[in-house]
């Protein structure tokens, strides 16, 4: 397998239009690129045709087309995209739908010819290079952060000894974000270049596919907190629990058996977990009463003209 500067791995599923309009962004300004990066698409067993028609329209030496035999879920398919860096000297596994602007590659490639190691893409009127620990990782970027996967370009050689971590934290819904932090564990610092955001994504929005699943994500974030000390392993679960216990415990119906393993973990960490979970879960499961009763209340008084009538009035409120 040819070495290159920098390899693409974009998963996908059942978006082929997207992807298409994708591909056709980078291949449109990869020129003095073009040696320098591979592209892999990975398509995720996908029943849209498209596909088909994509692989036989871009098929050129740096660029390739995976197929998965059945539908393995998505993060385990960004999961590959580790495993397919091989000799090359950075990965950039970017969404199929998160749009490049014509000036992206450039702006990638000066913080790559830094020889940085990590690569934040982040909401920043300058690039800034600085340094990089398990101190600042969740405050020092603006915009999306470690936990989206288009926004981080990784050094393979910073992260190649620590991919199985991926596999290890798949429950958390971020193995790439495991995969960063055990590196930085083991490193103890990285070399962090910061580009614009504005140069790299358009501001286009893309509305074929709803707005996501973020329930298992919300029961699993907080297994991330391994791979700090203690004292700050606990002051990051409870700033995350007590922010975002409505979507997690929203996430109990959708995943029983990930939401209880979750709340062992959070437990474990002594009462305080305990009760916050405890009267969290009695505050939650009350509103949720709420709202039965008050769809059943609106239900009924649209049987009646009378009650119709009030309705209309309270939406012109």
């Amino acid at each position: 397998m040819q070495k290159t500067k920098l390899v693409i791995y974009i998963p996908s599923y059942n978006r082929g239009q997207v992807l298409s309009e994708q591909l056709e962004r980078i291949v449109n300004q990869w020129g003095k690129y073009r040696d320098r990066i591979r592209l892999v698409i990975s398509d995720n067993f996908s029943s849209d045709p498209v596909y088909k028609t994509l692989s036989a329209k871009f098929i050129q030496k740096n660029i390739s087309f995976r197929r998965n035999i059945s539908n393995i879920g998505g993060n385990e398919n960004i999961m590959q995209g580790f495993l397919t860096a091989g000799e090359d000297d950075y990965l950039w596994i970017l969404s199929d739908d998160d749009m490049l602007t014509s000036s992206a590659l450039e702006e990638i490639f000066w913080g790559i010819d830094k020889n940085t190691d990590i690569i934040h893409i982040g909401e920043t009127e300058r690039i800034i290079q600085t340094e990089l620990s398990l101190n600042n990782v969740f405050t020092i970027t603006k915009g999306a952060g470690f936990g989206l996967t288009s926004v981080v370009i990784f050094s393979v050689n910073f992260i190649k000894d620590f991919i199985y971590y991926g596999f290890e934290y798949m429950d958390s819904s971020f193995p790439h974000f495991a995969i960063l932090l055990s590196s930085l564990r083991e490193h103890k610092k990285a070399k962090l270049t910061i580009v614009r955001h504005k140069y790299v994504f358009t501001k286009e929005t893309v509305a074929t596919h709803g707005s996501g699943d973020y329930f298992l994500s919300a029961v699993g974030f907080g297994y991330l907190s391994d791979f700090l000390e203690k004292p700050n392993q606990r002051k990051f679960l409870w700033d995350w629990i007590t922010s975002t216990w409505p979507l997690y415990f929203a996430a109990r119906r959708h995943y029983p058996a990930a939401f209880h393993k979750s709340e062992g973990y959070l437990r474990s960490f002594g009462l305080r977990f305990f009760f916050f979970l405890f009267f969290a879960g009695i505050l939650y499961g009350l509103q949720s009463a709420q709202k039965k009763i008050l769809m059943a209340a609106v239900v009924e008084a649209k049987k009646s003209s009378f009650g119709r009538s009030i309705i209309e009035s309270l939406k012109k409120l």
